[in-house]
């Protein structure tokens, strides 16, 4: 990636903040909600309870990675029920943002065009990291910028350019799809490399041979989305028996905190810094030890100063705090 000076590393509260999306407990339970009014169950009875009476998707997420991946033996049925809570999780996410769309995004673009007019930012200095799945700021940036704004550079068809923004996706993204296969044909295989293709331009089927589950479909094609858990073994999803995942996710880890290392203003948007996610705290610690001397680092959270607390103490650095709501995210004024 070419050096880029403000880096924006937008954590689920962004996307809560920006476009009113459910996040953690909200996203289990509502998620949940959303598979049951469905015509045919997304879920295995077990997943769909654990959802409802848990209500801790990360806490899922790695439960399932742990049964259909273990370290001996096969995962059996765990695995077709992970990969269909991924697609869950892709159509719910991208239903939601499209029924919020027209009136957060519109707001959002507005606010953030006078955000970068205050500071005198260009599109060409920006650049994203985001543990985030969904597309809120691809949809934030399009609205301002036009159509082909942004980019995802850890996938190898999708390149950095001066007119694009790029957008590192650390634990994947609703748009970034496998090919498993012609739609008839019974079973998932991996036929190619992972593409961005939007969900929206996709229908939802049923697996017929199963109680269970769906399938993205396009031009007779399935799909499933590449998503990894945000907190906990992220490493053990890397480890897969497909190269393709350990290539997209190596380039994007890496290419993400390198930009992060070069930029002077670092903008934290939504993200608490939880301690439990050591490949983070690891890549940050890195990151900020080959900060230059006039960084700015500045962190935008609803909620309270926690993420304030724990990245003064982790990374000791001098830090402006803003809260409070939507406007703060684009806002000049120190609380």
């Amino acid at each position: 990636m070419r050096t880029r000076s403000v880096c924006i590393f937008a954590g689920a509260g962004c996307s809560r903040a920006l476009a009113r999306l459910p996040v953690q407990a909200d996203l289990a339970r509502q998620l949940a909600d959303w598979e049951g009014r469905q015509s045919h169950p997304h879920f295995s009875r077990e997943l769909h309870r654990l959802l409802e009476k848990l209500e801790d998707l990360e806490l899922i997420l790695s439960h399932y990675q742990n049964r259909a991946y273990p370290r001996r033996g096969r995962g059996g049925s765990y695995r077709q029920d992970l990969m269909f809570l991924r697609v869950a999780l892709a159509g719910f996410l991208d239903e939601e943002l499209q029924t919020r769309a027209d009136t957060t995004v519109q707001e959002s673009a507005q606010l953030l065009e006078q955000f970068l007019q205050n500071r005198g930012f260009a599109q060409e200095d920006i650049f994203v990291v985001t543990t985030n799945y969904d597309l809120v700021l691809e949809r934030i940036f399009e609205r301002l910028f036009g159509p082909g704004s942004w980019c995802h550079p850890g996938l190898t068809n999708d390149s950095d350019s001066p007119g694009r923004i790029p957008i590192f996706k650390l634990h994947g993204s609703i748009n970034w799809m496998e090919d498993r296969g012609q739609a008839t044909i019974v079973g998932a295989s991996r036929t190619s490399i992972p593409r961005i293709v939007e969900p929206s331009t996709m229908s939802l089927t049923p697996v017929a041979v199963r109680r269970s589950g769906y399938y993205f479909v396009k031009e007779d094609r399935k799909f499933t989305p590449i998503l990894i858990p945000p907190l906990y073994q992220k490493e053990h999803w890397l480890r897969q028996d497909n190269e393709y995942w350990s290539q997209i996710f190596n380039r994007t880890w890496n290419d993400a905190f390198r930009g992060m290392g070069a930029s002077t203003s670092r903008l934290f948007w939504g993200y608490s810094l939880p301690p439990i996610d050591l490949d983070m705290f690891t890549r940050l610690m890195s990151a900020f030890e080959a900060t230059p001397a006039d960084v700015q680092v500045e962190i935008v959270d609803e909620r309270d100063n926690t993420p304030m607390i724990r990245f003064g103490r982790y990374l000791d650095l001098p830090i402006k705090t803003f809260s409070d709501g939507l406007v703060n995210y684009w806002s000049d004024s120190q609380t």
